[in-house]
């Protein structure tokens, strides 16, 4: 009965505190708090803002003016509806040893979040299929700099200017890149 109970009390505090991180704030620098948070299905990311100080009020239940991956307005989010996808869509998620970042975004067009340009290692993100320009970090919609030449649908990187991605994933110039099978959406392809 006792090892019951005891399962029982580490489930309960389990569940409690993974349901207190449904968002993933983004470290701005500036007055607003600007959140990240998805639909509990993994399929839809927002980005909220507040410009309130209590977003790390346990009891928020509510993230407010948020937008979809396309700068759509969707209003509020509820904790009861939506997880950290940073915790909890592993699936969506890639980690990459190293990638420069740069001109982070609330969104593909909106306000900047974060200037950077530095080199990050093991950086974890997601790609959403229509933007192959920007990259979802914790620092929000980022454009990257490719140095490490994987591409393609696995990882959702484009390779840089002039480059083609191969069947593989990988970047590189010459027939083995850019020739039958190169991937346009990914880089460029060269007849």
């Amino acid at each position: 009965m006792k090892l019951y109970l005891l399962i029982f009390l580490s489930i309960t505090l389990i569940n409690n505190v993974l349901a207190t991180d449904w968002y993933q704030q983004i470290d701005t620098h500036r007055k607003d708090f600007i959140t990240i948070t998805a639909s509990k299905d993994c399929k839809n990311i927002y980005i909220c803002t507040s410009a309130t100080d209590n977003i790390y009020d346990d009891d928020k239940d509510t993230l407010d003016n948020c937008v979809d991956v396309y700068d759509n307005k969707v209003g509020s989010r509820s904790r009861k509806d939506h997880f950290n996808p940073f915790w909890f869509c592993q699936d969506r998620l890639n980690i990459i040893p190293s990638l420069k970042l740069l001109d982070c975004k609330t969104s593909k067009n909106g306000i900047e979040t974060v200037k950077i340009n530095e080199k990050y290692n093991d950086v974890i993100y997601t790609t959403e299929k229509n933007i192959h320009d920007r990259i979802l970090t914790i620092y929000g919609w980022c454009k990257y700099t490719n140095g490490t030449g994987k591409c393609g649908k696995i990882n959702g990187l484009n390779c840089r200017s002039g480059y083609c991605c191969s069947k593989h994933g990988y970047c590189g110039q010459g027939s083995d890149y850019c020739g039958k099978n190169c991937d346009s959406y990914y880089g460029t392809c060269k007849s």
